[in-house]
């Protein structure tokens, strides 16, 4: 259903355009959907502070949209394994890396991160991140 809404928004767009030479209201309505797509636009081009307060909501609508419309066309268009959607490039291997940051910590004065791909749970590994107090 996600898929479909984009279409139903244009559907809905041009027959409030067709309607409007015959009725007010659907003229009013007309002017109303014209007015937020542009809001929409206007918000995605211009970062001025008020405005794009006001204009996130529906340029991120127009955003959402637009990328459901983009992905169902690729996965209709490609050919081949489906994974090459996302991914152009070969997998790359994950290098290990043993880079430490110290980083302030507001209670003991800093903790130690290091990076070690491979370590052991026992270590107190989370998702490749060792997390200790020094």
């Amino acid at each position: 259903m996600r898929l479909a809404v984009p279409y139903q928004i244009v559907m809905m767009f041009v027959s409030t355009l067709t309607l409007s030479a015959s009725s007010r209201i659907f003229a009013g309505l007309a002017v109303l959907q014209t007015l937020s797509l542009a809001l929409a636009l206007v918000g995605l081009r211009f970062k001025i502070p008020v405005l794009h307060r006001i204009a996130a909501p529906a340029s991120a609508l127009l955003v959402l949209n637009a990328a459901a419309v983009v992905g169902l066309y690729k996965f209709l268009t490609t050919t081949g394994p489906l994974w090459k959607i996302w991914n152009s490039n070969k997998p790359r291997e994950i290098e290990q890396t043993h880079d430490v940051k110290k980083i302030p910590f507001p209670e003991s004065g800093a903790i130690t991160l290091g990076a070690q791909i491979g370590a052991s749970n026992d270590e107190g590994l989370i998702q490749g991140t060792k997390i200790r107090h020094s």
